[in-house]
């Protein structure tokens, strides 16, 4: 029987599909397994008095919390209740239908909140003095000033001592750092590589014409320490100068790192060393396969991490989470050039009735970045996002918190040079627990803050108006 070529199309059409939408269905339901998994763990629970909770906080199944933790035990989702754990499934569900292998959630894990440099580096050199096996390092920006100066005295004495020492910085970001002071590390045996040096001559793989300028944006922005395979460090921090102290002026900056203990800190170190093999080219077939930490806490965490034409698992996590907000979205970020998804998502949420408030600085070392920033916040505004800047001293830190659930701390920037050019790294901890100081210090900096209406910003100068449009043209690649 003859068919008509119009009607075998749409036959066609129709087919695929049902097949399309089948194999959908079915990754749909694969990929939400770990957040279902998630969940009913928060709903069988036992009861466990919190010392300082007014109601009883959930104990997780086999999370540690005897002894003096047993107050605290379960405290990541104190008394969660189906609807809850409900909300907490949606945040937690970023995992695309089209991720075949979703990141599985780690649970057992002590997380803490470290804001600026005199916590953070405080708390980083006491690990540091501690290990008996090995320290990895993994800096963008590496100065060879007065912090800089210790952290490398205190590794090269560790090396002397045995312990396996490796440094792996970004030949870019420690551009002005100089060779005297690496060889001075590796005269004391410590393993010291530079990522994808800026000099050809330096680099183990010359590349090709048409692959030069792609491989000079191809930057490594991560900030890893891991300690034995059992403290991990990451957030904004690099190891300079200008991030001492408390922020309290212009020459000592406002950033946040999170410190690791737990089964999540394998992950860190995994990334860590498949960064080294790709930086040192060793030919080798399988990667070491660092050893799982046992568990130390009560916490849920997901380390995610991004590289250039690999999938964004951070990106999506954010966007998804943003998506799914209720209540309120708080983002603290250094660099804010947000891609055109999030930035949509960010408008849509403070539409629907969640409180959208960013947190963004009023000056910057990158002044390109800064004003293609600017440019975004007619539109936000309009929205009802509100937008505040941060006062008296430059703004590093990177970090989102969504209903008192979801919170992620890292070193990937809301703009498009993290979103497409870098490597990145970011930890996302699931739980009221750590939201909960993440607020806090969120409305510590509020107070420090000041807040940008949209009859402020319709009076700003033309002069710094032809800036924003100026410097958005240029945002793909700031």
């Amino acid at each position: 029987m003859f068919v008509p070529r119009r009607q075998a199309e749409n036959a066609y059409a129709v087919a695929g599909t049902l097949r399309t939408n089948n194999a959908a269905a079915s990754l749909r339901r694969h990929a939400s397994r770990q957040t279902r998994l998630i969940a009913l763990q928060c709903r069988r629970v036992s009861a466990i008095p919190g010392k300082n909770d007014p109601s009883p906080p959930a104990a997780i199944p086999g999370a540690p919390g005897q002894g003096s933790q047993a107050g605290a035990a379960g405290r990541w989702l104190a008394g969660a209740s189906l609807h809850t754990s409900r909300r907490l499934e949606r945040l937690a569900g970023y995992f695309s239908p089209r991720l075949r292998r979703p990141l599985p959630a780690v649970g057992g894990n002590d997380l803490r909140l470290l804001i600026n440099g005199n916590e953070a580096y405080s708390a980083m050199l006491a690990a540091i003095l501690s290990a008996r096996q090995s320290v990895d390092v993994e800096m963008y920006i590496w100065r060879a000033d007065a912090i800089g100066q210790r952290f490398a005295d205190l590794l090269k004495a560790k090396a002397r001592e045995g312990v396996r020492v490796r440094i792996l910085y970004d030949s870019f970001g420690s551009l002005n750092t100089p060779r005297t002071f690496w060889r001075d590390l590796q005269s004391a045996g410590v393993a010291v590589e530079e990522f994808n040096p800026v000099a050809r001559w330096r680099r183990r793989n010359p590349a090709t014409f048409c692959n030069r300028l792609r491989l000079l944006n191809h930057r490594d922005h991560r900030k890893i320490l891991v300690i034995d395979g059992q403290i991990g460090f990451t957030g904004g921090l690099n190891i300079g100068d200008e991030y001492v102290g408390d922020a309290a002026d212009p020459h000592h900056w406002r950033d946040t790192c999170i410190e690791i203990r737990g089964p999540a800190v394998a992950r860190l170190a995994m990334l860590f060393e498949r960064q080294w093999h790709r930086a040192t080219g060793a030919k080798r077939l399988t990667l070491p396969t660092p050893p799982q930490p046992p568990p130390v806490g009560h916490q849920w965490a997901i380390v995610l991490d991004s590289r250039p034409l690999r999938t964004n698992h951070i990106q999506r996590a954010i966007v998804a989470a943003v998506r799914r907000a209720r209540r309120q979205i708080e983002v603290t970020m250094a660099y804010f050039s947000p891609p055109p998804r999030l930035a949509r998502a960010l408008r849509r949420a403070a539409r629907r009735g969640v409180e959208v408030t960013i947190l963004l600085p009023s000056q910057s070392d990158v002044r390109a970045i800064y004003y293609a920033g600017r440019s975004h916040y007619a539109a936000l505004l309009r929205a009802g996002v509100r937008i505040f800047e941060c006062q008296r001293t430059v703004l590093h830190a990177k970090s989102i918190q969504i209903d008192g659930l979801w919170s992620t701390v890292g070193s990937y920037n809301l703009d498009l040079r993290s979103f497409r050019l870098n490597d990145e790294v970011s930890v996302l901890a699931l739980g009221r627990e750590f939201a909960g100081q993440m607020h806090q210090a969120f409305l510590a900096d509020l107070s420090r803050s000041t807040r940008v209406t949209a009859d402020q910003w319709r009076r700003r100068p033309w002069i710094q108006r032809f800036r924003e449009r100026f410097y958005r043209l240029f945002r793909w690649w700031l």
